[in-house]
């Protein structure tokens, strides 16, 4: 049972010990701004706990979307979980948001692994999930950017288009392992260190009915909460628009996913403040919004994912303990 303990609890009490310190840390930082600006807890108070409840209701149909949106990433490896189950293990990956580059998340196939979905099938559909926020992102973030008219964002609008072409292209080549061991560097070290079903599963997802389905669900889930944060803007500062929104949402998620921050702490926050202020709206609004929306988004996520593997942690631990406790069976 000792043993047991310690292989289900000490990687969480790893995850756990190393977001704290992140939160202490964010505490800190947090501290500091009160002081620093003395309106700002005035100005965050202005959202109503009814419009953070419908926020963090958008943030929650995201997750639905994106669990649905799995579910047919795993159907390509031939893997049928139920939904129950596959929601448990996909919320319990939140956890991972606190971890540099979301490696965190690689809870989810360990939560999985109980469910018989096989580390090497939702460790794929995990890369291939990145690879689709990603480009769903960049296509936010350049709707955003055009529509806003800002002379600011077309540079940064032009750079990511062609980049946005070019993985597509890439992506859809049939021969996509051979493709990739060309790169020069790192090409052949990548193609010999990911598993071969991550490149089945992106095989079968990017064409016909996946494809579609896939990408419906992923832009439709992240719209969820650039919702969310035109809600929050409304309720602080009514001037803001929907395409400001989309622009800040879409180029601070980028910019945490590329600084490889764990959550993208300071980067995301540090862009979509910037974005704000260049539309216009004052330094106080825009560091509260944007402290509102992360407390909706990440915040919220991060303690769902602490719930959820506590639970799966503690249901793992009880089936076992029931399992060593039964009677052997009469001879």
């Amino acid at each position: 049972m000792n043993k047991l303990k310690k292989r289900h609890i000490l990687p969480i009490k790893k995850l756990l010990l190393w977001s704290f310190i992140l939160i202490l840390l964010v505490g800190i930082v947090s501290r500091y701004l009160m002081v620093e600006i003395p309106d700002l807890l005035s100005v965050m108070m202005k959202v109503s706990l009814s419009d953070l409840c419908m926020a963090s209701l958008l943030v929650l149909g995201n997750y639905a979307l994106r669990i649905i949106r799995w579910r047919f990433y795993l159907s390509t490896v031939d893997q049928y979980p139920k939904f129950l189950k596959s929601a448990l293990a996909f919320i319990a990956g939140l956890i991972g948001c606190l971890t540099p580059g979301k490696a965190g998340e690689l809870i989810r196939c360990w939560v999985s692994s109980h469910y018989g979905i096989p580390w090497s099938a939702s460790l794929a559909t995990l890369g291939v999930e990145r690879i689709s926020d990603l480009l769903v992102v960049v296509l936010l973030a350049l709707s955003g950017a055009l529509a806003s008219n800002k002379h600011q964002f077309t540079p940064w609008a032009i750079f990511l288009m062609i980049c946005l072409v070019v993985i597509f292209v890439i992506l859809r080549k049939k021969n996509l392992p051979a493709v990739i061991s060309n790169i020069p560097f790192v090409g052949k070290k990548l193609t010999s260190n990911i598993p071969y079903l991550f490149w089945t599963v992106i095989h079968r997802s990017l064409g016909g009915r996946i494809l579609w389905l896939t990408l419906i669900l992923g832009t439709m889930g992240w719209l969820l909460e650039v919702a969310c944060l035109y809600l929050i803007t409304n309720s602080i500062n009514s001037a803001i628009s929907w395409a400001v929104c989309l622009s800040a949402f879409g180029f601070g998620i980028l910019a945490g996913a590329l600084s490889m921050i764990p959550g993208g702490l300071g980067s995301a926050e540090a862009v979509m403040t910037t974005i704000f202020v260049w539309s216009g709206v004052s330094l106080v609004d825009s560091v509260a919004i944007v402290i509102v929306f992360r407390f909706c988004t990440l915040w919220l996520g991060f303690s769902l994912g602490v719930l959820a593997t506590l639970s799966h942690s503690f249901l793992v631990l009880s089936k076992s303990a029931m399992t060593r406790s039964d009677p052997p069976p009469l001879k």
